[in-house]
């Protein structure tokens, strides 16, 4: 398969960013703001769709708050290429991304109409799915830090996270149990995607631990195999328990000791049975 710039959609860790408080650097921008349940920053001209992405990650917050009891506080930057690229994001304009630590700030494009992974994602999808699919991305990114709150009840973020493979399978997992309850013709589209066939030959990482020790050098489209393995196990796991597997997970997985991957899929096992088969092709 052709390596193609929309994989990078997939990446949303895998430069490494140094802490430090994006929230001052948005601040300093000459920006508008809106009031509401979430703190919202955004260039000049684009309200609209400031509005219409804060409307989704607030009815993230209510949605968790109401069903797992885990309500944080973060920022939205909803900014043009031209603030973006002020900012120095280390991410190409079109790609969410989060800060990943505290204050957390999610970043969002404020203009789909162009950029490289917009652009690369209509080569197969309608462009408004595209479009939307740059949203199902922000969702992904808001999924990390609801794993950091109450997975890790805080105890850890980026570079300190225990199983990189654990943390962006738990992300995806916040991302598509809200997709499927509030927004099912997002999480449709993140499931059509996710299934697309792929070949592994070409790939040079393949197992977890790969993913683990190679995280910032796996190329985009080997990356993007990754989530789709993690998304596909999602699906399966949300069909048969729903919203309860993140409750087990919190409940039945301790942090306060050091275990391997192999001690981990046995956990998320007794959790949820199946964890073993998904794991064998990438344990070997």
């Amino acid at each position: 398969m052709p390596i193609k710039l929309f994989l990078l959609i997939f990446i949303i860790e895998t430069i490494a960013i140094l802490p430090q408080n994006e929230l001052i650097k948005v601040r300093s921008l000459n920006i508008d703001s809106l009031k509401s349940e979430i703190r919202v920053y955004f260039t000049p001209g684009y309200k609209k769709r400031a509005e219409y992405l804060t409307g989704i990650l607030t009815a993230a917050n209510h949605f968790f708050r109401d069903s797992l009891g885990v309500e944080y506080e973060y920022h939205l930057a909803v900014l043009d290429e031209t603030q973006w690229n002020e900012l120095h994001c280390p991410y190409p304009y079109g790609l969410p991304w989060n800060n990943a630590f505290r204050p957390y700030v999610i970043f969002m494009p404020a203009d789909t109409s162009h950029g490289a992974v917009v652009d690369d994602l209509s080569n197969f999808l309608e462009r408004n799915n595209a479009n939307k699919y740059v949203d199902n991305i922000g969702i992904h990114e808001a999924g990390h830090t609801y794993v950091c709150e109450y997975i890790y009840g805080g105890r850890f973020s980026d570079p300190e996270i225990p199983f990189r493979w654990f943390d962006e399978l738990m992300a995806n997992y916040f991302c598509y149990t809200f997709l499927r309850s509030v927004h099912p013709d997002m999480a449709d589209l993140l499931s059509d995607v996710a299934f697309r066939n792929y070949n592994t030959e070409e790939f040079t990482f393949v197992t977890l631990q790969q993913f683990e020790d190679h995280y910032f050098e796996i190329p985009p489209s080997n990356f993007h195999w990754y989530q789709t393995a993690f998304i596909k196990r999602v699906i399966e796991v949300y069909n048969k328990t729903g919203l309860n597997f993140i409750r087990e997970v919190k409940e039945k997985i301790s942090w306060d000791k050091e275990r391997t991957a192999e001690d981990l899929i046995l956990e998320l096992e007794r959790i949820t049975p199946g964890f073993i088969k998904w794991a064998v092709h990438l344990t070997k």
